[in-house]
């Protein structure tokens, strides 16, 4: 075949995979940050939401798909700099919580 050696081959897939993997964490976070600045505005001025409105849980999502994407964002880095794998708990997200 003629291409890469099979160690940069892998090395390259292994970037790939988690790349998509930041890509994708980003997206859902901007959208989840759409959905609350959306809900925001939409609300009246004067009204005070209550915690299990929908106002709370869209905040709450941001506030989730925002640690998601830090997280991943640092599992990339560390793999593209330093070449350092993640552990088995940090591509799962350490906390049980998995994809979501």
């Amino acid at each position: 075949m003629g291409g890469l050696p099979p160690s940069i081959t892998a090395r390259q897939e292994i970037v790939e995979f988690w790349r998509l993997k930041v890509e994708e964490a980003h997206e859902r976070y901007e959208t989840a940050s759409a959905q609350y600045r959306r809900l925001l505005e939409e609300r009246p001025k004067d009204l005070v939401p209550g915690p299990d409105g929908k106002l709370p849980q869209a905040r709450d999502a941001v506030s989730e798909t925002l640690l998601e994407y830090s997280r991943l964002l640092r599992v990339f880095t560390q793999l593209t700099l330093n070449g350092t794998l993640p552990h088995e708990h940090e591509s799962t997200g350490g906390n049980g919580g998995g994809d979501r």
